[in-house]
């Protein structure tokens, strides 16, 4: 029961993690406001009538919350690269 709990507790700060970083970028930027909100609703609907499962569901959500991290003062390296990825 207890490591149910622990992963149901790191489960939640994943997912506020990720709102938390989606509304960051929407503060930074006010023209976007309720943007990253409006992506995943129109993104679950969609995924529901496609007939996703709840779990495939959860994996299109952070997705959707993610979408827009490449806006992001703070990218990984590889994610501003001009370059092409290889085959490393």
């Amino acid at each position: 029961m207890k490591h149910r709990n622990n992963q149901t507790g790191i489960r939640n700060a994943y997912e506020m993690n990720l709102e938390g970083w989606a509304r960051a970028l929407e503060y930074r930027d006010h023209e976007t406001e309720g943007h990253s909100r409006r992506v995943v609703e129109l993104c679950i609907q969609l995924a529901c009538a496609m007939g996703y499962t709840i779990m495939e569901i959860v994996h299109i959500r952070r997705g959707a919350l993610l979408h827009d991290s490449a806006r992001s003062p703070y990218q990984m390296p590889y994610c501003s690269s001009r370059d092409k990825l290889g085959a490393q």
